[in-house]
Parts: C-alpha cells; structure tokens; sequence
C-alpha cells in the first residue's frame, strides 16, 4: 500500500520527533527509540517518547499528555510506525488507542524495520478511516538512531551493558586482588538499580569465586516484581553448591556449562536448585559466548547486564557482543603496574584500532562518575529501513 509523504511543516515535527526519540537513549534499549507529537492542525499540543523499556511507547506518552489540554488533537506525527500487536510485547497496540483517541491523521517516520509487523499498523490505521502520511526518506534516520534495536533484531541476541568499577587510574583491583570496595554506597546502589533493569546479570566463574558475587538487585527500590535472572559462565563446573548466587530460594540461577562437564557437578547444582545448561565450549577457553547468549534470547532474555573480569569482558568484544558500556570511575589511585585493569582481550596497537563510545552520559553519584556509552558500530546499508 502507499501513502502520501507528509507536508514540509509536518517533516518538521518529525524532526521534532526523531528529537524525543533521543530522550529513551540507554534506556529503552533492545526496544526501539521513539518520539510522537500531537497537534490539532498546525498548533502543538503536546509531546512523548518511549521512555523505558516495558513502559507506555511515545504515543502512548503523548496521549496522556495531552489529556487537559486547551487544544483536542487531531494530528499524531510519530518517527516509527505504530505497533499493532500484543503477542510478545509488554504493552498493548498503539493503533488501538490512536483511533480510540479519535486522531485524524498519523504521520509517520519509518516503517516497522520487523518483517513480521512492518506496514501493519498504518494498514489498520487506514482500515480505520486514519489518514496517514509516510517519510519516504524516514527509513535512514530512524536506522541512525536505532542502531541497537536494528542489530539486536537482525542477530536475535540480547542488548548487552558491560559493566565494571575502576579507579582513575584505570585500575579493577589491588595487585593482591582486593577490588571490596572501589566505589562508594551510591554507585553501589545505582549498580543495583541497572541490574533491576536487566533481564539477566551475568558474571564469569573466576569472579564468583574470588567475590562469591550474589548477582542480585536487593539494593534497588524498588525491588523488581521479577527478579533478574543471576548467570554463570563456568564451564568445568567448578561453582560449589554453597555459592551465594545460588541460595535464594526464587529458581533464577542459572549456570552455562560445557557439554563435558562432570555429571557429578551437574547434579549436585541441579539438587541445589541451580538451572545448569550445556553449551558448546570455546576454541580458547571458556564456554562459546554467541551460544550462550543466543540461548538467553530464546529464553526472553532481551537485556543483559554483564559483571565480568578482564578477560571475559575482552572475550564479548572480541566477539562483537557488547552494545553499551558502564563503567564507575573512583577518584583513587593505585599505580602498580601489575594490578589488573578492566579489559583483555585482543591487544590494538594503533589508536585507530581502539574501539569508540558514543551517546555518552556522565553522572556522579557520591564522590563516584558513571560514565557510559554505546559501542560505535557504522550503520551499514543492510541496517538502513527504507520506506
């Protein structure tokens, strides 16, 4: 089906709109960003935008905006198409509530970039006697700014946060390897905030054991009504069944193990309540990162949070896995050259090799800075949703 493109004034609410969109940045993530605007015939009335993830999408947010307004809309002017289903998803369908809201015309962005969504919602909207204009050049903008949700739909793998705490000189532990604690109360609790966030936390063996981690959000608030689940990557098994990970009694701790490893191990985390999964082993050492992680996804893991030492956070980037990074900065210095610093992993030798943020936000909490930002991906043309 075709649609007229939007007038030149509405492309400048569109714009507008690809504006908010930038407001859901590190938040809304594997989900895509979204911004919506609502007029009654040229005049604002009000905004919205997909805020987090599992929350009210821009239209949504825009509607309830404008409840109590001077001005009844009439026009929604949206960067993405309007969702037209429920199955899977944590909201019900836009298109439901833009025609229950008696909107006149949409102006829409982008098309749905999912094959098994994209052009639905305007269809049904039409169906409805909506008007509807599309942005035939919409498609590359929304691919800009929409990089994570495009590649987590292509690769079907979760959205991944790398996380770690460092002094300013770069460092994650003593030489002795004492890393309790580097940051203070307040970027401990904001850590537990993000892990309430994810759908999983996940962390490396070689951590659990020194740290005996319990991979848990108790400090957030509030407590999630469902907890995240607590991962570890162990190939061997050597996790003990005593492990703090493991106590809490709500059957979310799991551990990806090699497809070799003792049967006895197995079954005495198994008895203790642990959910052990075999995975593939790694050419290197560990357990194959893409295996486990296109399991998580099969699993409805669609966010995870990653608590690793430095050599299996070079691991996931070495393979390519990482989509954000997280990491608390404390204004202590070290200095030994053999304490360990956060990340191994595939040495680069030319400062045109090192790997780049973007999107970067800064935040202090206590005497503690939170820096973080998205891993720089060119947008190639595959990724680019044309309308």
């Amino acid at each position: 089906m075709s649609y007229r493109a939007p007038s030149p004034a509405e492309r400048a609410w569109l714009a507008r709109s690809v504006e908010l969109a930038r407001l859901g940045r590190g938040a809304v993530e594997p989900n895509p960003r979204v911004g919506a605007v609502l007029l009654a015939g040229d005049q604002w009335v009000a905004d919205g935008a997909h805020l987090a993830f599992g929350g009210p999408h821009a239209e949504i947010e825009a509607l309830i905006a404008s409840k109590g307004a001077p001005l009844r809309p009439d026009t929604l002017v949206v960067s993405l198409e309007p969702c037209s289903a429920t199955a899977g998803k944590k909201t019900p369908p836009c298109t439901t509530a833009i025609v229950e809201a008696g909107i006149r015309r949409v102006v829409v962005g982008a098309l749905d970039p999912d094959p098994r969504h994209r052009g639905a919602g305007l269809a049904l909207l039409a169906a409805a006697g909506v008007e509807v204009a599309l942005d035939p050049e919409g498609g590359a903008s929304f691919a800009r700014e929409n990089a994570p949700f495009l590649r987590q739909l292509e690769r079907e793998l979760p959205h991944v946060v790398l996380k770690w705490a460092m002094t300013l000189d770069g460092r994650i532990a003593t030489a002795s390897g004492s890393s309790r604690w580097i940051t203070g109360e307040a970027a401990r609790a904001d850590v537990h905030e993000r892990r309430a966030y994810a759908d999983a936390v996940l962390t490396g063996v070689g951590t659990l054991l020194v740290d005996d981690c319990r991979l848990d959000a108790r400090l957030a608030r509030p407590l999630p009504r469902t907890p995240p689940w607590r991962i570890v990557l162990d190939a061997d098994l050597r996790t003990p069944p005593t492990a703090a990970f493991a106590q809490l009694a709500d059957g979310r701790a799991a551990i990806y193990a090699a497809s070799d490893a003792a049967p006895a191990r197995v079954a005495a985390l198994r008895a203790c309540g642990v959910d052990v999964r075999h995975v593939a082993r790694a050419a290197s050492h560990g357990v194959d990162l893409p295996s486990v992680l296109r399991d998580l996804h099969r699993r409805g893991v669609r966010r995870l949070w990653v608590e690793a030492g430095p050599r299996l956070a070079g691991a996931f980037f070495d393979a390519g896995l990482v989509d954000r990074v997280c990491a608390y900065v404390a204004p202590r210095l070290l200095g030994a050259a053999d304490a360990p610093g956060p990340l191994e992993g595939a040495p680069r030798l030319r400062m045109d090799e090192a790997l780049a943020l973007e999107e970067l936000g800064i935040e202090r909490f206590g005497e503690d800075l939170r820096i973080e930002g998205a891993v720089r991906r060119a947008v190639c043309a595959a990724h680019e949703v044309r309308a």
